[in-house]
């Protein structure tokens, strides 16, 4: 199995005025902030995919 994780939707908002919360079907994956707790913070949300593998056939 592998798991994929495929960037959806970034945001940059105020965090202490605007509340964030990813779009359905999306989880948070990421934030970066620089500054003191007054500068924007960047929200990344992403698509989480589990790629099952089939098993490899065997030669009789």
């Amino acid at each position: 199995m592998t798991i994929k994780v495929e960037r959806a939707y970034a945001e940059t908002v105020r965090e202490w005025i605007d509340p964030f919360t990813c779009p359905t079907n999306t989880v948070l994956t990421g934030r970066s902030h620089y500054g003191d707790e007054d500068a924007p913070t960047t929200y990344y949300c992403s698509f989480v995919h589990a790629v099952v593998h089939a098993a490899p056939e065997t030669a009789l």
